[in-house]
């Protein structure tokens, strides 16, 4: 039953009679009338504020910085071809993909966990995608993935100050272990791509040599 039904019902149940079944306290003294929905409403869910469950009061902060502060931020948003948009066109051949952002993933959390976050964020002098958030709680990560990628003195980790188009963390960079199950999936991942190059571009035919 909904509150609209119920306070119908409180209504039609108690008109015409004097006395009444639920009264409404105010502040000073308890005063017999109808109650509106809303009213009623507050009535009924009133109790369910002491339970366990707690809201905050105060305003959630907003992830939204200033257009000053976006300036001087090292990362900027992962655009398209043509530098600008931040969201894949309303056209695009992935009914998925239609109006979504942009992401890449971070090369700096691919030393810790394969494949890396997916993330939307990329340096603004490299290029290299990295997360925004702060992932100090990982065991094993005392920096973030900007301040990481700032202070390395790696060629592949540091900030080259110049745009590259392809991230490949090196064997000897990852901190991570890869188990016997991940190693198989990836040498059988390979192995598919191999068979499948090899159907789509075959081999051509040997000439045969004419015959004088």
């Amino acid at each position: 039953m909904s509150v609209v039904d119920v306070q119908r019902f409180d209504r039609n149940k108690r008109h015409g009679h004097v006395s009444r079944a639920i009264r409404l306290e105010d502040e000073d003294e308890t005063v017999a009338n109808d109650f509106d929905i809303k009213q009623i409403s507050n009535f009924i869910c009133k109790p369910l504020t002491s339970g366990k469950w707690k809201f905050r009061e105060a305003p959630q902060p907003s992830a939204r910085v200033s257009a000053a502060v976006a300036e001087n931020k090292p990362i900027i948003r992962i655009t398209g071809k043509d530098s600008v948009s931040i969201n894949y066109p309303s056209d695009h051949p992935n009914l998925k993909s239609r109006g979504e952002p942009y992401q890449g993933r971070c090369f700096i959390c691919k030393r810790y966990k394969e494949n890396g976050s997916s993330t939307q964020w990329k340096c603004r002098q490299c290029g290299m995608a990295l997360c925004q958030a702060d992932r100090t709680g990982v065991p094993g990560r005392e920096q973030t993935c900007v301040e990481e990628h700032l202070s390395a003195t790696n060629d592949f980790l540091a900030c080259g100050k110049m745009q590259r188009c392809q991230f490949v963390m090196p064997e000897e960079l990852k901190v991570y272990t890869e188990t016997r199950s991940q190693t198989a999936k990836k040498v059988a991942k390979a192995q598919k791509q191999q068979q499948k190059r090899m159907s789509v571009t075959p081999s051509p035919h040997k000439k045969r040599r004419r015959k004088n």
